[in-house]
C-alpha cells in the first residue's frame, strides 16, 4: 500500500484525534505530508529545527512534541514522532526517518 493511502487511512479512521501524517528525511526534509494541501502550503521543507524532529532523532524513541498552532492548518496540535530505522547487512540500524502524526488538541 502506498504511503499516501496509509496516511490517508489514518486520518480518516482516526480523524477527531489526528490532524496529519508526515514523514521526514533522515536530515528533517519534508518527504510526505498528508493531507497533501498541507504540503502545499508549508513555507519551509526543512523541518530539522522542530523539537518533535530533534527528540525523535536523539532518543531514538518516541517522542512527543510541543503544543503548537501548526502554520500550515492553522490547528493547535502537537507531533508525536517515532524514529523509523532499516537493518542493514551487518545488523546495525540505519535511520531511514522520522514519522510524525499531528494530534489534534482542538477538542
Amino acid at each position: 500500500m502506498e504511503k499516501r493511502q496509509i496516511a490517508k487511512y489514518l486520518i480518516s479512521e482516526y480523524h477527531e484525534d489526528i490532524v496529519s501524517v508526515l514523514f521526514l528525511m533522515p536530515n528533517g526534509t519534508v518527504f510526505m505530508l498528508e493531507p497533501y494541501e498541507l504540503q502545499l502550503n508549508l513555507t519551509t521543507s526543512e523541518l530539522s529545527f522542530r523539537d518533535y524532529y530533534r527528540g525523535a532523532i536523539n532518543t531514538k524513541d518516541a517522542f512527543l512534541g510541543n503544543a503548537i498552532t501548526s502554520a500550515s492548518s492553522g490547528l493547535k496540535q502537537a507531533q508525536l514522532a517515532v524514529s523509523v530505522f532499516d537493518s542493514e547487512d551487518n545488523n546495525t540500524l540505519s535511520l531511514k526517518g522520522i514519522l510524525a502524526a499531528g494530534l489534534n488538541l482542538s477538542l
